[in-house]
Formats: structure tokens, sequence, C-alpha cells
């Protein structure tokens, strides 16, 4: 998940420098685009982890999640934005060993 995090940031930043020296517009509006677009990216990753916590906990033996959890797509994607924010409430977490696997966001939701 970590690599497909990477590409998918890097897919965005190389589009979008590519598309903003064509824009006629001042560098502050440049500015405003490029958050946006980082902004984009960083939802479609949330997203893309949530799918990967799904099908992860489909899979027997890899651990559950518990707390207050009901199992329901939006728990899911609850628990990603939670962790790739480093948030981290604690209402909801991983058993091992799935419990390993949320740890790796923190490496790439820096930016």
């Amino acid at each position: 998940m970590v690599f497909i995090n990477i590409f998918v940031h890097y897919e965005v930043l190389r589009i979008i420098m590519g598309i903003l020296p064509r824009l006629a517009m001042p560098p502050r509006a440049r500015m405003i685009i490029v958050v946006f677009a980082t902004f984009a990216a960083h939802t479609v990753e949330v997203w893309l982890y949530s799918i990967g916590y799904y099908l992860m906990d489909q899979l027997p033996g890899m651990g559950r999640f518990i707390g207050q959890f009901k199992g329901e797509f939006f728990d899911y994607i609850y628990f990603s934005a939670v962790t790739y924010t480093s948030l981290g409430l604690g209402d909801v977490y991983p058993t091992a060993p799935f419990g390993s696997s949320p740890g790796s966001k923190g490496s790439t939701a820096c930016c």
C-alpha cells in the first residue's frame, strides 16, 4: 500500500506540474491549485487504504477490528482517515497480525 500511495502522490504532482506552466494566472492562484491537487491525492490515498483494510479484513487469519466498529464500509474509511492523519483516536483498532499495517501510513502521510 505504501508504494501505491507514493505512486498516486507522484502522479498527481507530476500531472499538475505539467499543467501549471501553461496556465495564465498569478503564482498565488497556481499554488492554490497545487494545494487542492495535493488534497485530492490524499483523499484518494485514504480511500485506497480503506479498500485495502476492507480486503484484509475479509481474509481469514489477518486479525479483526475491535472497538466501535460495525463492519460497514464507512468504518474502514473512518479508520483509514484517522490513521492517515495520525490522529489515532483509539475507538477502533486492529488486532494482530493486522495491527502492524496502519503504522506504515505515518511514513507516507507527511506531504
